[in-house]
């Protein structure tokens, strides 16, 4: 699924429409161990904006109930969505990319995998970026999406 057209449901879901996927309300928010390869158990999902595959792990380590809060930031390369997680949300992340070096961690937005970088280190300071090719406006979208209760 391209990204305009993804950012298209997200408009709809965020506008409470009837015939949108999702009811109004926060945009599902989930991170889940990724591996490079198929395996037994495992949900092969395509990233979007490619056509790389991506199998993921069935539970997802956190959600919308583990930030705190989701806001956009400015960077060099254009606007990203800071995740704050919750004290339990922190924890949560620390344990798992400290278990999960060289694997991917899947951040899925409305149901599409946006990012899935490789664990390189511990990510311990209870913050996640998430990048992407988006506008603006496409950025707030998501960042009040995630945080709408």
């Amino acid at each position: 699924m391209k990204k305009s057209i993804l950012l298209a449901i997200i408009a709809t879901a965020l506008a409470g429409c009837a015939d949108a996927p999702r009811a109004a309300g926060p945009l599902a928010l989930e991170f889940r161990i990724g591996e490079s390869q198929p395996a037994p158990g495992l949900t092969e999902r395509t990233l979007l904006d490619s056509d790389r595959q991506i199998y993921l792990h069935p539970q997802a380590a956190l959600t919308n109930d583990h930030i705190a809060s989701a806001k956009v930031k400015d960077s060099p390369n254009g606007p990203q969505v800071e995740v704050v997680f919750t004290e339990q949300g922190r924890e949560v992340f620390a344990k798992l990319t400290r278990k999960n070096i060289e694997k991917h961690v899947a951040i899925i937005v409305g149901g599409e995998v946006i990012s899935a970088p490789v664990i390189k280190t511990p990510i311990t300071g209870g913050v996640a970026v998430i990048t992407g090719n988006f506008t603006n406006e496409e950025a707030h979208r998501i960042a009040e999406g995630i945080m709408r209760k």
